[in-house]
């Protein structure tokens, strides 16, 4: 990868993001594994738009059983952000040490989570 310095100074890749903002964006591979770059785009505008703009007729996390995995090296969404958020859904919290790309570097505890939710809701 090429790195550049911006008038800042501080380093750039050839996308113009800094490192904080490489690691912001899940390019961080995990303990032993080697950077590489993910999807930076990973949704339509449109589909976006239209879930921010329409309303919800009824807010699901207030009746239905929800589990969140709060990720402890998440620099895109701080952890104490994502316990607030399950604790107001009144979620079941399972915390990791992993970054934002938590599919990527944990895939045995994101899988071990749907696991119980699954068993945990199935009639």
């Amino acid at each position: 990868m090429h790195i550049s310095r911006a008038t800042t100074g501080r380093p750039r890749n050839t996308r113009g993001e800094t490192h904080d903002q490489q690691h912001v964006l899940g390019r961080r591979g995990g303990p032993g594994r080697p950077r590489r770059p993910l999807l930076r785009r990973q949704r339509d505008e449109r589909i976006v738009g239209d879930a921010l703009s329409d309303q919800a007729a009824k807010a699901a996390w207030k009746t239905i059983p929800s589990w969140t995995l709060v990720t402890l090296e998440d620099l895109a969404v701080p952890a104490e952000a994502q316990r607030f958020m399950a604790q107001r859904a009144s979620s079941t919290v399972v915390e990791v040490d992993a970054s934002h790309a938590v599919t990527v570097s944990r895939p045995v505890a994101v899988a071990r989570l749907i696991d119980e939710a699954a068993r945990a809701t199935a009639a």
